[in-house]
């Protein structure tokens, strides 16, 4: 589906900030399409959208938890509060195996 598909496609909004921070706002709206797998997402600066994409349904939540990291990010034209929400909380583990000949 494409950014276009998805604006005709949207259903219910499923959340938005009540209070814009610093000016920007974010919404999440189901599908009708597919409304258990992603969620599309709005960021507005001043009411203008600064960026639209498909974000996993479950964990669309992040999103809010980490929005003050969003917004210091678009202030400095920068992903890293997406990066922030969208982590998987594992990147940098080690994972040790046993060994394929051990007793």
């Amino acid at each position: 589906m494409t950014i276009q598909e998805a604006k005709a496609d949207k259903d219910k909004l499923e959340w938005e900030r009540k209070e814009p921070l610093d000016g920007y706002n974010i919404h999440c709206w189901r599908l009708k399409t597919n409304p258990h797998s992603d969620v599309f997402i709005e960021v507005t600066k001043d009411g203008n959208i600064i960026r639209e994409f498909f974000y996993p349904a479950y964990k669309q939540y992040n999103l809010q938890a980490h929005f003050e990291d969003i917004v210091a990010g678009e202030k400095q034209n920068s992903i890293s509060g997406y990066q922030a929400a969208s982590w998987n909380g594992i990147s940098g583990s080690v994972f040790i195996l046993p060994k394929e000949d051990a007793e």
